[in-house]
């Protein structure tokens, strides 16, 4: 809470101002007021904020309607208000409240330099990190040996952790988390995500962006493949229309109505099932979808591979070929999440450049 006899620092003052909190609702104790005691740090630190402060100028009581905010709670509109009064804010470990403190910060145009301590002490700072061990299995490479880095599309995710995650990210700028992050939720779910910064990312737009990425990419690996061995390529090609992922006879543009309704996660499963050696495929007629897509459990690598791979030293069925398909995606991905992160970085630099420079003109 404020102190009892604040020290106001240089910058317009009034006599008892305060911000008068409302959710619209109109029920009795669901308004509150917060008193204003450092109106300068409010004016230095919130282009929103010093907005709201100059249109009220005359009166002591500043309106604030925060109706029909889903991302946004009074809670969180009293943390921010109070705690940008302050020198150092105080610390909120948990994501999903620290991202709806975000939400608000972005909302006000607040500066968020004084705020990016606070994911020091947040966890988990991945919404990866609740993997269990039987779940790190799926991350073994076909080699035997541990990739370092499970595939994103492997693997168990909180969704809500991601969302949370992806929006501190920005706001706080963290790059690495918002990487991390971004991956997950373009290739390594199939949950419906909507993002709660307004920085354009329309996440289904961006998935179906990235289903034709990934099928151009399988496509280009195949056709080289083909120069050398049109046999194993017609094969691939086979083995994957079987799986009902498309045609790869075929460009894109003659498969994209078929996948419409693919996500780059379901994909990517689909992918690595098909081209694993019989014995590692997944096979559950129960979670068949209606469209062809399916469910599949993860897939025992360093036990199985080693075993069925070769035979006397003979390679079995090209599937040193299939196996670099699958290490290809992965990198693809990867890539593709770093350029899809650096973007929306920028995106949110420039943003927050804009309303440092129109708090200091």
């Amino acid at each position: 809470m404020p102190p009892d006899s604040p020290e106001t620092i240089a910058g317009p003052s009034r006599a008892e101002a305060f911000f008068h909190v409302s959710d619209g609702s109109g029920k009795k104790g669901t308004n509150v007021d917060v008193r204003i005691w450092e109106p300068g740090l409010l004016r230095a630190r919130s282009l929103g904020l010093k907005r709201l402060m100059d249109e009220q100028r005359t009166t002591s009581e500043i309106p604030l309607n925060i109706e029909g905010s889903v991302d946004i709670d009074r809670d969180a509109v009293i943390w921010v208000l109070e705690n940008l009064q302050r020198q150092k804010p105080e610390e909120n470990p948990n994501p999903k409240g620290l991202a709806r403190h975000c939400a608000v910060l972005w909302k006000y145009e607040c500066l968020p330099d004084s705020f990016r301590g606070l994911a020091e002490s947040m966890q988990p700072k991945s919404s990866s990190g609740s993997i269990s061990s039987a779940d790190h299995q799926s991350s073994i490479a076909l080699n035997g040996l541990t990739n370092g880095a499970s595939r994103c599309w492997q693997g168990k995710r909180k969704g809500h952790t991601c969302r949370d995650l992806i929006t501190l990210a920005i706001v706080l700028r963290f790059p690495e988390i918002l990487e991390e992050e971004i991956k997950t939720a373009v290739w390594g779910t199939e949950r419906e995500m909507d993002i709660i910064v307004p920085l354009g990312l329309d996440m289904r737009a961006i998935r179906k962006y990235e289903l034709e990425k990934l099928f151009g990419f399988i496509y280009a690996e195949i056709t080289e493949i083909n120069d050398a061995d049109e046999k194993l390529a017609k094969s691939i090609r086979e083995t994957l229309k079987q799986h009902n992922l498309g045609n790869f006879a075929k460009t894109w543009k003659r498969n994209a109505k078929e996948l419409e309704l693919w996500t780059p996660y379901k994909f990517l499963l689909g992918v690595e099932n098909a081209l694993s050696p019989p014995e590692l495929q997944a096979h559950d007629a129960e979670l068949q979808a209606a469209v062809g897509a399916r469910d599949f459990r993860p897939i025992p690598w360093e036990r199985l591979f080693q075993k069925v791979m070769h035979i006397n030293g003979i390679e079995v069925d090209g599937q040193e070929r299939k196996k670099a398909i699958i290490d290809g995606l992965k990198t693809f991905v990867c890539e593709r999440g770093q350029k899809l992160a650096a973007g929306l970085m920028k995106k949110r630099d420039l943003v927050v450049q804009e309303w440092r420079n129109n708090l200091s003109s």
